[in-house]
């Protein structure tokens, strides 16, 4: 029999997250942190990156581990998508990037947020998810 083997899709896990909270943590240059967070079926969500110094990329993957969003493409320095989820279960975010200028410091700061699901719909969020389908 094969030995099994596991891919990690990032370096440092930095716990569970909830919506309308920002949570703020220091990155190293070349690696990926990873931010959890529990969905349900038909959540609506905004997830954002945010960061001065870092070029920062987003990632999103279900409880299953398979990517379903992907955004480096934002004007400046920050990341965002929308998402309508699919499954009930554990998401993860991961947070890499470059540096936006050539300062040489190994580590710079980000923060990361959720906006949407069943804490905080309003009537504008409804009408920005209106024609998405779950990812």
């Amino acid at each position: 029999m094969a030995p099994v083997t596991t891919t990690t899709i990032y370096n440092r896990s930095l716990g569970l997250i909830t919506t309308s909270n920002s949570y703020s943590a220091s990155l190293n240059v070349g690696e990926r942190d990873a931010w959890m967070f529990k969905g349900v079926t038909g959540a609506e969500l905004i997830v954002r990156l945010t960061s001065s110094d870092l070029d920062v990329h987003l990632r999103v993957y279900n409880p299953a581990g398979t990517l379903i969003g992907d955004n480096d493409n934002t004007s400046g320095t920050n990341s965002y998508l929308k998402l309508v989820l699919c499954d009930t279960g554990t998401y993860t975010i991961t947070a890499d990037g470059t540096r936006k200028n050539s300062i040489s410091t190994s580590t710079t700061d980000y923060t990361v947020s959720l906006e949407g699901g069943a804490a905080t719909t309003t009537e504008s969020l409804a009408a920005y998810f209106a024609s998405t389908t779950c990812n």
